[in-house]
């Protein structure tokens, strides 16, 4: 079957040019290619769709190599998010591997735990609510596939 759309705007002449430039500059970026293209042949073009013309076309290109930085006395200093030690070695209590740590939860238990008696006592600790919470939002799981157990 007979291929169906709008005709590829990059035609033989437009490939000539493109093996020309790549001979010319083999690291070139796709949207150097496409700028080079524009210039030299007057050709717009995506870069989406250059990309898909020359892998169709059987190019391939040389990728940049990545910069390496010499730095000798390079130290790796903790990152001040995600999960460190604390969070490996879990409490009984704590059901999920993402349950906030003490320290955590010592930062946030103010806005959760409020004093004053007032209503009705809570059933269930606020920190497992929460914990249920950090879980569901870290792992993008849905509320159904919570533990069986965990509170209506």
């Amino acid at each position: 079957m007979a291929k169906r759309g709008r005709p590829s705007k990059i035609q033989e002449r437009e490939l000539a040019v493109l093996r020309e430039v790549i001979k010319e500059k083999p690291e070139s970026s796709l949207g150097e290619l496409r700028d080079e293209l524009a210039r030299r042949t007057g050709v717009h073009t995506h870069e989406d769709h250059l990309s898909k013309q020359l892998k169709d076309k059987g190019f391939k290109r040389l990728r940049e190599p990545s910069p390496t930085v010499d730095s000798p006395t390079r130290t790796e200093e903790p990152s001040p998010y995600g999960y460190t030690d604390q969070h490996l070695h879990q409490a009984p209590e704590q059901q999920y591997p993402s349950c906030l740590s003490g320290a955590e939860w010592e930062l946030v238990s103010d806005i959760f735990e409020t004093e004053g008696g007032r209503g009705v006592p809570p059933r269930y600790p606020r920190r497992l609510l929460v914990d249920a919470c950090c879980y569901v939002v870290r792992s993008g799981c849905s509320w159904r596939i919570l533990p069986k157990e965990f509170p209506p």
